[in-house]
């Protein structure tokens, strides 16, 4: 029971993450998951546009 609190070298290797590779990694999935986000708002408000304003909303400024 007090053989893993002693850190002896019978442990075997120890794995160790570089930092800035899990922040690589932390950061990546952040950014996918914005991605994702600004894609989903980006239907969704479009979808309330046309179910508020009609259809033809987007030409109604142009003309």
């Amino acid at each position: 029971m007090i053989s893993y609190l002693n850190m002896d070298k019978s442990e075997g290797k120890q794995l160790t993450i570089n930092p800035w590779i899990l922040l690589l990694g932390a950061s990546f999935i952040a950014s996918l998951f914005g991605i994702i986000f600004l894609v989903t708002l980006f239907f969704v408000v479009r979808a309330w546009v046309i179910y508020e304003f009609g259809l033809n909303s987007f030409t109604n400024y142009l003309s």
